[in-house]
């Protein structure tokens, strides 16, 4: 996630007064616009965050609700994963989901673990994960 984070704070630099591209780059980047992220982005402008609430709800294409499977991969020291970001590309394209790289899910020392849509899984090898990414799409298609 900070790597999106880092990318957003980007684009807020650049598109500093068009508030309908920097949420646009969000909905293109994880499928939908949280209020996380609507309370970082009114912060950083210095704005309230009802001023973007308006423009979310006036352009059909600025969705707050998730329209693709989010993923978050733990890639904390005690979980283990040192994933290199060509395999996340890769797992992405197989997928169609949006991968993201998270410090922490909180299940420290259980072993590796993906949280898809808010449910937690294990997995002990990339491959192992591949599949439950891919079961998960079917189930949810």
């Amino acid at each position: 996630m900070l790597k999106f984070y880092e990318k957003l704070d980007e684009v807020i630099r650049e598109n500093e007064k068009n508030y309908y591209k920097i949420l646009a780059f969000i909905v293109d980047e994880i499928g939908y616009i949280s209020d996380e992220t609507v309370k970082y982005i009114a912060e950083k402008l210095k704005i309230f965050d009802f001023t973007l609430e308006g423009i979310i709800e006036y352009y059909p294409k600025l969705s707050r609700a998730r329209k693709m499977d989010y993923v978050e991969i733990c890639i904390g020291k005690n979980c283990g994963v040192s994933m290199p970001q060509r395999k996340i590309e890769e797992l992405e394209e197989k997928t169609g989901m949006k991968i993201v790289e998270r410090v922490c899910l909180g299940r420290c020392g259980k072993q590796k673990v993906v949280k898809i849509n808010g449910e937690i899984k294990n997995y002990d090898l990339e491959d192992e994960l591949e599949k439950i990414l891919l079961k998960s799409k079917k189930i949810r298609s």
